[in-house]
């Protein structure tokens, strides 16, 4: 009698479990929300607000398009690509899913200003003061595009024109830049007069996120007087191919506080011209950032010219000043080739990030400089490496980095130092 009474409920526990999953694997198979969440495909892209942008401008910018699998991180990058166009203010993105496996993505943009015109008044130790006006129409034909112009004066005469696609031809992401120019200007710290005027091209392709290939080829006249020496004056012609890689992953462009920013560059000089001797040379650079806890910012680089050849005046190494070695008279270590390395602690007391990597904020800073140059037919070994070291006081506004220091040289002792640019 027991045995099956125990069958009776074993089978019976065995029907239970059966319609207990078989009914959730019913449920499951007639509400596909209850399974686990499988990948879903983006059945369309919507864009409104471009009055004026091109909707490929903004499709192009989104690394998607429909049919692909949404994913959350890719839609981010995508949104913060389109804030960082500087001809859009506003970007929201509003993500619908209409039906299973798939979503609808609506992006509303609200376009910038067009035309952007500033003053320029700038101090520079090595032309002094200068004072002008430069604009840009952005987004010119709603392609991305921009046209500029600059014009100053001062201790140095300065025009020039441009126009740059930064993407063409579809996904290859070529960007493209054609500009002229016309400079006359005195060094403060040599006696010669320029006068400098040209065009160029400049073309450039994105390899990755990170990773970009540079080339520029510049048609330019030079022309030296009051030198002192006759068979240093006159005018020449002096084209140059120029062409490297640029690796950027800094958070912030002029302000960062992690990332490496890291270029080589070759330059290829008096192509073709028969008033000067065909030179070459390349650059080599390196910088870093790195977080400490509780201390600040360490920022440091180091770069380096190669040459084997005695360059042009206006392609020499001029070290010395607010740009590169602190504290060492201004322009005082020259030379073909050169080498320069800093070690940078800074302290930011607050940093508020702003768009396309400017920031605004305040700090303090101690560095360590030092740097030589040499002739092409010398070594670095023959050289007089410099030292000097310091600490100051730097105020970000927008693209501008004011820095106030006090240096101290090894060679030419105290000194207080302005600048008004970001040097690295």
């Amino acid at each position: 009698m027991k045995a099956p009474f125990i069958l009776r409920l074993a089978a019976s526990i065995l029907l239970g479990v059966s319609l207990l999953f078989g009914g959730a694997s019913l449920a499951t198979a007639q509400n596909p929300f209850l399974k686990e969440q499988a990948p879903r495909v983006i059945k369309k892209i919507e864009i409104t607000g471009n009055t004026t942008t091109k909707e490929y401008v903004l499709r192009r910018e989104l690394g998607f398009q429909e049919g692909d699998v949404y994913d959350d991180d890719a839609l981010n990058d995508a949104w913060f690509r389109l804030e960082q166009l500087n001809f859009i203010a506003y970007v929201d993105i509003q993500v619908e899913r209409n039906g299973p496996g798939e979503v609808v993505l609506k992006i509303q943009v609200e376009e910038d200003n067009r035309f952007d015109w500033r003053p320029y008044l700038r101090w520079e130790r090595r032309f002094d003061w200068l004072y002008g006006l430069s604009g840009q129409m952005i987004n010119f034909r709603g392609r991305a595009e921009s046209l500029w112009a600059r014009a100053y004066a001062g201790h140095k005469q300065h025009l020039s024109l441009g126009w740059q696609n930064p993407w063409i031809l579809g996904r290859t992401h070529l960007g493209v830049g054609v500009s002229a120019y016309y400079e006359r200007y005195r060094f403060v710290y040599l006696p010669f007069r320029f006068e400098d005027a040209g065009g160029s091209v400049d073309l450039w392709h994105a390899l990755t996120k990170n990773l970009k290939a540079e080339s520029n080829y510049t048609y330019r006249g030079v022309k030296i007087s009051n030198s002192g020496s006759s068979l240093a004056d006159g005018s020449i012609t002096d084209p140059y191919l120029r062409a490297g890689l640029d690796y950027d992953s800094r958070d912030l462009r002029y302000y960062p506080s992690h990332g490496v920013h890291a270029r080589a560059m070759a330059t290829l000089g008096a192509l073709g011209s028969g008033d000067l001797s065909s030179y070459s040379y390349f650059d080599l650079s390196l910088a870093g950032y790195q977080a400490v806890p509780h201390l600040g910012i360490l920022a440091s680089r180091v770069s380096y010219r190669g040459t084997g050849d005695s360059l042009p005046v206006y392609e020499r190494s001029y070290l010395g000043g607010p740009d590169n070695i602190r504290g060492v008279d201004f322009s005082s270590v020259r030379g073909d080739e050169n080498f320069l390395a800093t070690i940078e602690l800074r302290r930011p007391v607050f940093l508020v990030p702003l768009r396309e990597g400017r920031a605004v904020g305040l700090g303090f800073h101690a560095f360590v400089d030092w740097g030589t140059a040499w002739e092409a037919a010398q070594s670095i070994g023959d050289a007089d490496m410099r030292h000097s070291g310091g600490i100051g006081l730097h105020l970000n506004l927008n693209t501008y980095n004011l820095r106030f220091e006090w240096a101290f040289s090894d060679h030419d002792g105290n000194s207080f130092i302005f600048a008004d640019r970001f040097t690295f």
